[in-house]
């Protein structure tokens, strides 16, 4: 395992690029709409949790200190980007392959090659408010073996080491709007989001799953994906109809960064899982980011 850290990275930074699941059953065994809200160590099933409830638990003041992972992809230049805007992040830590070169004074940068192993940055992920967990790759023509290495083991290494070196800390994960938490589905991509939500959602501390469903790159964000970038060069100039027609189901990656940092803030209250609906309501109850 090699392990070096660099004071480089710059503000044009950052995320993963997301297989595109089908439609499954809702994670955490809710039907879909449905959402379990962790407060006060009672779980409530509501139906509907409206926007305007997000401000009255969203505690603001002192400031967080995060960590992202998958910050070169699509998602993760979005949460990296809304860390960089948010006065109220302080510090954000970036565990790459690669040096992303980030120029931002708070931004730090670890190059980390063994994406299972974190012994050796226990002592960088402890004092950390929360992981905003990017990191994925698409399902389709991927090997099974290293989709789930990728998806599954990659993320539950990073959870359980936050959960160890910061207890208090909270893990956002990106999962997807198909991932089955039956882990039944015959699509690879839901079964193992699905297993993975369900891993997470067992570990102590506070995890977030987010499921977002169609996802509108802005700011500058790019899918690392070939056939990804394509695809949203012809449904860029559809979003706005997509917005109009399908809202729950349409996000932006800004909105996405938003809600993920949050959702940190958020701890321990709210919901363990949120589609695309909640995902927006909680990017919109958030305080509108200023530039640092």
């Amino acid at each position: 395992m090699t392990t070096k850290t660099t004071m480089k990275i710059s503000d044009r930074a950052c995320t993963t690029a997301m297989s595109n699941c089908p439609p499954a059953p809702s994670a955490a065994g809710l039907p879909e709409g449905r959402t379990a809200l962790k407060t006060a160590g009672i779980s409530v099933i509501i139906a509907y949790f409206p926007a305007f409830l997000f401000p009255l638990i969203l505690p603001y003041g002192a400031a967080v200190r995060l960590v992202v992972f998958g910050a070169s992809g699509m998602v993760g230049q979005g949460a990296v980007r809304a860390c960089l805007r948010d006065e109220g992040v302080s510090e954000v830590l970036l565990v790459v392959r690669r040096p992303l070169h980030v120029q931002h004074a708070k931004v730090r940068e670890i190059v980390h090659t063994d994406f299972t192993d974190y012994t050796g940055l226990s002592s960088e992920l402890t004092g950390l408010d929360g992981c905003l967990f990017c990191l994925g790759m698409p399902s389709a023509g991927c090997p099974e073996e290293e989709y789930i290495r990728v998806t599954h083991d990659y993320t539950l290494a990073a959870a359980r080491a936050l959960t160890a070196a910061s207890p208090a800390g909270a893990f956002v994960y990106i999962s997807g709007h198909g991932a089955d938490s039956t882990e039944r589905s015959r699509f690879l991509g839901a079964r193992v989001k699905g297993s993975t939500e369900n891993a997470l959602l067992a570990l102590p501390g506070s995890t977030y799953v987010f499921r977002p469903a169609y996802i509108q790159p802005e700011d500058g964000a790019v899918s690392r994906t070939p056939l990804y970038r394509r695809l949203y060069r012809v449904t860029s100039g559809l979003y706005p109809l997509l917005q109009r027609i399908a809202p729950r189901y349409v996000t932006t990656t800004g909105q996405l960064g938003r809600a993920m940092i949050a959702a940190v803030r958020l701890r321990p209250a709210g919901p363990a899982v949120l589609h695309t609906r909640e995902i927006n309501q909680l990017a919109a109850a958030s305080p509108s980011p200023g530039v640092r």
